[in-house]
């Protein structure tokens, strides 16, 4: 039996010691790792800017225009610059096209729903005072029912100022904020232009480092992993990219002619856009989108709201059975159970950003799991090991249990 090292022993102490300081100061570590973070977000930004840029550069300078490349030399040798500034205005052109679409949508629909509110509280009194006429008042449940709607209805007044009260809060966080935002914005920008415009010597010092630090074995197993990494991540978002797209025209397309023998349905383009970009969060995306798409549209109609619900459900079974198999596809690799706790613990993490970034995560995670696991029962079975066989399915009385 191989006695364990000197070195090996030093190690596992420093490891020991490392593990025991860390969690014995886990507030401080947590708070230096907040800072840090927060240092850094501008270059955090920067690297996922150049990444989410790249899937579009990428194509394009390789594929889309090798053929102007080829007609004009001169062009070709700046081909990196003009893809950078094609796919900056190209992603820009999508982010002001959604603000043109999206801002005016919203703000008319918050001023419609200021504007009716006293109706929709008037209209209520009015259905009180009717039902009053018609019901038993002198049975207690019904009394007691009554009473507490009369209090609702007169307290309506007082919740509407508090929420109006807690959205002003809220925007005043969100303006002062904003300004911070957009500084780090910009030199996440800044940072993202110098990532492309020298992706190749930055990865040619990535792979010197590795070869450097790491002895082949490993640096062969990191470099894998990366790859691994870079494929799910680049296939997943490509793929829910377009889904996005996808389903947010048939969206469109169908609420359109849906309006043709309903009067028309309101709020068409703003709904479109909400259920495609709400699609980027697999499984919770379609009620993330449906809640608030039902609500504006029930201050209207609510038998429109209801034909949009029975639409919305119809166009998510084509969307989970069909679109979502063809464009996205094995990119994840793993069952809905695992989607969902990828989902869980993403969204617990990181909120809705962990809720997206989970999911790819968590399939490049199960697909290294699986790699060991099949590595190591290929060994047992080659060294004379059965490997463990799958439970059978209970049958007779022991199902009944």
């Amino acid at each position: 039996m191989k006695q364990p090292s000197l070195k090996n022993g030093i190690l596992l102490i420093t490891y020991a010691i490392v593990l025991y300081l860390v969690l014995s100061n886990i507030g401080l570590v947590a708070g230096t790792g907040s800072y840090v973070l927060a240092v850094l977000r501008p270059v955090i930004i920067g690297v996922v800017t150049a990444y989410i840029i790249n899937l579009l550069m990428r194509p394009m300078e390789t594929k889309w225009l090798a053929g102007l490349w080829r007609r004009s030399p001169r062009l070709g040798r700046s081909k990196r610059a003009i893809c950078i500034v094609l796919s900056i205005l190209g992603v820009l052109a999508i982010i002001t096209g959604l603000c043109f679409f999206i801002l005016p949508q919203v703000g008319e629909s918050l001023l419609s729903l200021a504007n009716n509110i006293p109706g929709y509280i008037t209209e209520a009194g009015d259905f009180f005072n009717g039902m009053e006429d018609k019901l038993d008042m002198e049975n207690e449940v019904i009394r007691y029912l009554w009473d507490q709607g009369e209090e609702l209805l007169n307290q309506s007044g007082t919740l509407i100022k508090n929420f109006v009260g807690g959205v002003a809060a809220w925007l005043l966080s969100f303006v002062a904020g904003l300004a911070s935002g957009i500084i780090n914005g910009f030199l996440g920008l800044i940072f993202a232009i110098y990532i492309l415009a020298d992706k190749e010597h930055l990865n040619y010092i990535y792979h010197r480092l590795l070869h450097a630090i790491f002895k082949d074995s490993v640096r062969e197993r990191i470099e894998y992993i990366v790859r691994k990494i870079d494929r799910a991540f680049s296939g997943f978002f490509s793929g829910m990219l377009v889904e996005a797209c996808i389903l947010g025209s048939l969206c469109f397309v169908g609420l359109t002619i849906i309006g043709f023998f309903v009067g028309g349905m309101p709020y068409t383009l703003l709904i479109s856009v909400l259920v495609g970009m709400c699609n980027m969060i697999p499984i919770l995306g379609a009620y993330l989108s449906a809640i608030p798409s039902a609500l504006l549209i029930l201050l209207i109609s609510p038998i429109k709201a209801l034909i949009f619900v029975i639409f919305l459900v119809v166009v998510q079974q084509f969307e989970g059975n069909v679109i979502y198999p063809k464009v996205v596809g094995t990119s994840i690799g793993i069952g809905g159970m695992w989607v969902l706790f990828a989902l869980t613990v993403g969204g617990n993490l990181m909120g809705i950003p962990g809720m997206v970034l989970g999911i790819p995560a968590f399939a490049v995670i199960y697909a290294l799991v699986r790699e060991f696991c099949d590595k190591r029962v290929a060994q047992k079975e080659a060294a004379g090991v059965a490997p463990a066989a799958e439970p059978a399915e209970q049958t007779g009385p022991a199902e009944e249990e």
